[in-house]
């Protein structure tokens, strides 16, 4: 499999709890907020086709050359998923023209007859804040990057708030238990949030990763908004516990390793309840785009699940 052995590192005071190495471990408070953008991800103003290297996007984004995008897939293969470093960008009435590094080997949809819409999502990866999995000989081959835990111990329970964060080549695949889940950034008995213990992941980009992006195990309430999800492996955002605040996320190229899984989601939340799910956009799911609890009949569906694609 892909577990390989690696160094401990156990908690002081705390004998039985290994987390291991090439993690960030927080039981305490951790702030992480890169320069705000204000647009995390939009859609295409105008359909591309094969062979273009200037796009059209909506909004006035206040992207800069050297920044690196993703554009998602619109036909029926994930890896049309395309990356390009922006060369020139200007806006002007509400829409954004960007120059590409390269041209689009895919066409990519912005249609919309009143009744079928087809757009594709455009995503920023670049922030000016990166934490990165460390480059060593074997990487791609055993899959082991970087992770953050927000736990608890006889530290203290761990609380986290970010903002504005790019996160690449993180997580370590084969590490997928709810007691030890080694993802890109994984919430693991920290509690509920409160604002006496606020945490929360917004506006920030997950890309190129070696497991899932998100993993949430016994923290009610964590609010998950406007980040973008770019080559997950397996889940991109699991949750196990209640008031799961998922919402306005780009997911795209969403790979799974593990065969058996038919039915799981890039958002896979069957043992979360109370959950709110608005605003999301799924594309290139190997499997599907949405595991998640049924509403009652009776649910008011514009509070927990509405406008999700």
């Amino acid at each position: 499999g892909y577990k390989y052995l690696t160094s401990e590192f156990i908690l002081p005071g705390d004998d039985f709890i290994n987390i291991g190495s090439k993690v960030i471990g927080v039981y305490g408070g951790l702030e992480l907020h890169g320069k705000p953008t204000n647009t995390p991800w939009t859609t295409l103003n105008t359909t591309i086709e094969e062979g273009t290297s200037t796009i059209t996007i909506n909004g006035e984004v206040d992207w800069k050359v050297s920044n690196e995008i993703v554009i998602a897939p619109t036909g029926y293969n994930s890896f049309e998923t395309e990356t390009f470093k922006i060369t020139a960008i200007s806006s002007a009435a509400g829409i954004s023209t960007v120059t590409l590094n390269a041209t689009t080997e895919y066409k990519h949809w912005a249609y919309s007859d009143g009744t079928v819409t087809v757009t594709a999502e455009v995503g920023l990866l670049t922030r000016s804040i990166q934490i990165e999995g460390g480059a060593y000989g074997k990487l791609y081959n055993e899959s082991f990057g970087g992770r953050i835990i927000i736990g608890d111990s006889s530290l203290g329970r761990g609380y986290a708030r970010i903002t504005n964060v790019e996160f690449y080549h993180m997580g370590q695949y084969g590490f997928q238990e709810p007691t030890d889940p080694r993802y890109a950034i994984a919430f693991l008995d920290s509690g509920p949030i409160t604002s006496l213990n606020p945490s929360y992941i917004r506006n920030s980009a997950f890309h190129n990763l070696f497991a899932p992006a998100l993993g949430v195990y016994n923290a009610p309430n964590l609010p998950i908004e406007n980040n973008v999800f770019h080559h997950c492996i397996d889940y991109c955002i699991q949750t196990a516990t209640d008031n799961t605040q998922i919402r306005q996320n780009m997911i795209v190229l969403n790979k799974w390793k593990t065969g058996q899984h038919i039915y799981e989601g890039a958002i896979s939340a069957m043992e979360s309840s109370t959950l709110v799910l608005q605003g999301n956009r799924v594309s290139g799911a190997e499997r599907i785009a949405y595991h998640v609890p049924s509403l009652e009949c009776t649910a008011d569906r514009t509070t927990w699940y509405s406008d999700n694609v």
